[in-house]
């Protein structure tokens, strides 16, 4: 959610950052971590 939260303001940098806190959590919840 705040990934659609920072495209709707316009925050490229802010949805991208969002997107990257998404993925690394997800990878950890899967048993991967990413650098």
């Amino acid at each position: 959610m705040a990934i659609t939260v920072e495209l709707r303001k316009g925050d490229a940098e802010g949805a991208r950052s969002a997107m990257r806190s998404h993925v690394t959590d997800t990878a950890l919840r899967a048993g991967f971590e990413i650098g």
